[in-house]
């Protein structure tokens, strides 16, 4: 009989990355085919930043970790390429935000998240496969960051930019400061190089700092460049991905306080949104209204899957609502028919939005998600 851990795997090979092999790889050009309808049919030829690099990120960690027999790092390594190719700024830095599906440029702004995102992937395409210019270039690109993007006044990261790298508007979000943490992490762990930490450590003060609305409990999701909230709004899944960092910085900054912090973020999270009829969590919601939006879409569901496996080990409440979780992700949000999840459910499971890949997410969340699942799940075993 499979063990948890062994289940989340499999799935993730059969049920998640195997259709996207088949589907998602552009053979005609190179890179990936990303706006992909309920069986895999493409509906959009425009590549974007986001979706490119989270593919190439998806295949280097699943071969990372032992799966694929070579074909998920063929398929990063090309996805690379056309990257390294088609979307590297020669002149001004940088990478573009947008390419046509044979490679020219179709959006040429600078958009934060993408930059972190592309950090993430040459990182772990570099650890996947040991080829050292994918580490220089993600130094490259965090040190482009730190001198264009950095707000060495308030802190944090400016996140919208002309092709030239002129600031075009100073709001912040809690999403791009998360994907920055995940980035800086990445680096970290990479490099063993202190600045990452430090970084790092600057970027969980601000989750349990200024971005954190005390009353509620919740972190918000807007703000002026001086932090200052510009609404209330409370994305689900941020929350959860925000917990799941907070136990990471509690192990990688040597910090147990942040472990109490990413249980309160959790626990804020289950009280607002999670569904206790169907299982899983709604997408958004405000901090005084609670859960406006309650459908389920496949992101916010695999934060949870995660969030909920760092610390299923904690209590028995954690590991029971890991389990419904689980069961939500694999046999709800996932389509027996086709292959994929769901990019969002209603309450109950029934499709909502039933495309694979759109403009913001592929297969990246569900795999990171799966894979740190069942990592986790085996030093639990064998604590």
């Amino acid at each position: 009989m499979l063990d948890p851990s062994d289940i989340l795997l499999s799935h993730l090979e059969t049920a998640v990355l195997a259709p996207w092999l088949v589907h998602g790889l552009d053979a005609r050009y190179g890179g990936f085919m990303t706006q992909l309808n309920r069986h895999w049919i493409p509906y959009g030829e425009a590549k974007f930043l986001t979706t490119q690099t989270h593919l190439v990120a998806s295949f280097a960690m699943a071969h990372r970790a032992g799966l694929g027999g070579g074909c998920y790092l063929d398929a990063a390594q090309q996805g690379a390429a056309f990257l390294l190719e088609h979307f590297h700024d020669g002149v001004h830095g940088g990478w573009y935000w947008a390419a046509t599906r044979d490679g020219a440029p179709l959006q040429r702004q600078k958009r934060l998240r993408g930059h972190l995102s592309a950090i993430t992937a040459l990182v772990a395409l570099y650890r996947a496969n040991g080829d050292a210019s994918l580490l220089r270039a993600a130094v490259e690109t965090y040190d482009l960051l730190e001198d264009r993007a950095y707000d060495a006044g308030h802190g944090g990261y400016h996140e919208f930019f002309t092709p030239e790298w002129t600031l075009c508007k100073r709001d912040k979000t809690l999403g791009a400061h998360l994907v920055a943490l995940e980035a800086v992490s990445a680096l970290a762990e990479a490099t063993d190089e202190s600045r990452y930490q430090a970084r790092a450590g600057e970027l969980v003060a601000l989750l349990t700092g200024p971005m954190l609305d005390l009353e509620s409990g919740h972190i918000l999701e807007h703000f002026t460049a001086d932090w200052l909230p510009v609404d209330y709004t409370v994305h689900y899944g941020h929350q959860l991905d925000a917990a799941w960092h907070l136990a990471w910085a509690a192990d990688a900054l040597a910090d147990p306080t942040h472990r109490h912090s990413a249980l309160a973020r959790l626990d804020c999270c289950i009280d607002a949104a999670w569904d206790d009829e169907h299982g899983g969590f709604a997408y958004r919601g405000d901090i005084y209204l609670g859960a406006g939006d309650v459908r389920k879409a496949a992101w916010v569901q695999a934060s949870g899957l995660a969030a909920l496996a760092r610390v299923s080990g904690f209590a028995p409440y954690y590991e029971a609502l890991f389990r419904r979780q689980a069961d939500w992700c694999l046999t709800r949000q996932y389509d027996p028919e086709a292959g994929g999840w769901f990019s969002a459910c209603e309450a109950d499971g029934a499709p909502h939005d039933d495309d694979k890949g759109i403009i913001w997410h592929t297969a990246y969340e569900i795999t990171q998600a799966l894979l740190a699942a069942s990592e986790d799940l085996q030093v639990g075993e064998r604590a």
